[in-house]
């Protein structure tokens, strides 16, 4: 056979040259295609880019003419039929809605939320839907009901969403592109009013969310989502973006505790988490902290000065791994 293949390289050089490259080729391209399903699966998925429509802070009430506890906004109910009705909305994969479902952690206000899901005839197996600390109630300076009750009732109402209430926790989305694990920044607060917005997390839930990390490494778009702040930015950092800050003594209520924010954050870098997304701060910042991306979204059922509702969209694109964002607007009641 030795003798045979010297014989057809000698006649026909051009012809062999052609067809071992072309052998070549046809073996790369077999192992790029067919020798991985990872490989295969990822390839197809260039084409494709993936949304995500991020809610926040919606403050639901029992009805729409009740006014919001800290405001005394009204029309949250009503401007959430338009959100949720709001084509980006409609189109996207993913929901997403970090807090604050409820103003005074009213199982009614529950029962409206996810009536107006089915309204509007939204998948709830594409939501993730997490408590803040209105849900978790402690607005006056005692409580109207014992801390357990509430949260009984944030439980039920997550439950009746087909949402899990036990964290932390990760669901996969978009054919297993995307991951959210979810932390429940609330937890260990609230037992006052001086405490009820205080962002704490504990060293068992950081752990257990390492320990969920490593095992899905895997997935390629890993997002975390909470309700308070990994991060507010200090007052000469809010000045030289041209944001405005925070008061220095509403930092401690808009975000986590130190150690908590800390370790959150490197979590997110040793997994290489694309974004850490929340609510609480009812702002749209879209900051890097210690090359860690920290995205919030405000107060979404609630009408600005200009008229108008927003809420934020991402484009995730899994061929080159990038997340874009964007900010929706359509007009509020």
């Amino acid at each position: 056979s030795n003798s045979l293949t010297r014989f057809y390289i000698a006649k026909q050089p051009h012809s062999f040259i052609i067809t071992s490259l072309s052998a070549a080729v046809a073996n790369h391209f077999y192992h790029i295609f067919i020798s991985s399903q990872e490989e295969t699966r990822s390839l197809f998925s260039m084409r494709k880019q993936y949304t995500i429509a991020h809610l926040s802070d919606l403050h639901l009430t029992i009805n729409n003419e009740e006014k919001r506890k800290e405001d005394k906004k009204r029309n949250m109910n009503a401007n959430l039929v338009r959100i949720l009705n709001h084509s980006s909305v409609q189109e996207a994969d993913l929901v997403v809605v970090t807090g604050d479902i409820t103003d005074k952690g009213e199982l009614t206000a529950w029962n409206y939320f996810w009536s107006t899901v089915k309204s509007a005839s939204l998948n709830r197996k594409n939501m993730l839907v997490i408590h803040g600390n209105h849900d978790v109630a402690c607005l006056d300076f005692s409580r109207r009901k014992p801390k357990e009750e509430y949260l009984a009732i944030v439980k039920a109402g997550l439950r009746s969403g087909g949402q899990k209430n036990k964290f932390p926790y990760v669901r996969t989305f978009c054919d297993g592109e995307i991951g959210v694990f979810c932390v429940d920044s609330v937890n260990a607060g609230n037992f006052n009013v001086l405490d009820n917005a205080v962002g704490v997390l504990g060293f068992d839930q950081l752990y257990k969310l390492g320990q969920l990390m490593r095992h899905h490494e895997s997935i390629r778009c890993k997002l975390i989502a909470l309700h308070h702040s990994p991060n507010i930015p200090k007052r000469s950092t809010s000045r030289r973006r041209g944001e405005s800050s925070t008061p220095f003594w509403l930092r401690p209520t808009m975000q986590l505790k130190h150690v908590d924010r800390v370790g959150l954050r490197l979590l997110a870098r040793t997994f290489e988490v694309k974004a850490i997304l929340h609510g609480h701060t009812h702002d749209n910042l879209d900051r890097r902290v210690n090359s860690m991306r920290i995205i919030g979204t405000g107060d979404s059922t609630v009408t600005r000065k200009s008229g108008l509702l927003n809420y934020k969209l991402y484009s995730y694109y899994p061929g080159s791994k990038t997340l874009k964002t964007q900010i929706r607007n359509l007009r509020g009641v």
